[in-house]
């Protein structure tokens, strides 16, 4: 039973090290599209709409738009 703890807390652990990798990586990226998005519409590159959350809690969700309207 030991075994299977510490091999779920590694595999959680090696979960959060390739996800805070990938948003180092990632960041530039999404901030150039976010630049490009800005040049080109003048608009807010940003969607937010209001969720209904765990427990029934209600909160904001933000998203890039992707889509032409």
């Amino acid at each position: 039973m030991l075994y299977v703890k510490i091999l779920y807390s590694l595999l959680h652990l090696i979960q959060k090290i390739i996800a805070l990798t990938l948003l180092f990586l990632l960041a530039p990226l999404l901030g150039l599209l976010i630049a490009v998005s800005l040049c080109i519409k003048l608009e807010n590159p940003f969607f937010s709409q209001w969720r209904v959350g765990k427990d029934g809690q209600i909160f904001r969700f933000y998203k890039l738009k992707t889509m032409r309207q």
